[in-house]
């Protein structure tokens, strides 16, 4: 998954939720747990805190953080993943 964006017509629909949902069911049917990490730009930094996750700033740009689904250790931060 690389530069995934919501047409910004479609947003706040559920669109980008249900691409997530999409994307974290897909990542826990495989038969190896995953580890997903992306970068938001800053417009979407909410969007994914509102998921649940962190906002990891630390980088050379913290205006663009990281996030990340560690399907070893099971749901993060309240995200319930299959």
């Amino acid at each position: 998954m690389h530069d995934l964006f919501v047409d910004p017509d479609a947003r706040r629909t559920g669109a980008g939720q249900a691409l997530m949902d999409y994307i974290f069911g897909w990542a826990g049917a495989r038969p190896h747990a995953m580890v997903l990490d992306w970068q938001a730009s800053p417009s979407a930094v909410a969007f994914y805190e509102a998921l649940g996750f962190p906002a990891d700033r630390v980088g050379d740009f913290p205006d663009y953080p990281g996030f990340t689904l560690d399907l070893r250790t099971g749901p993060r931060c309240g995200r319930q993943t299959p």
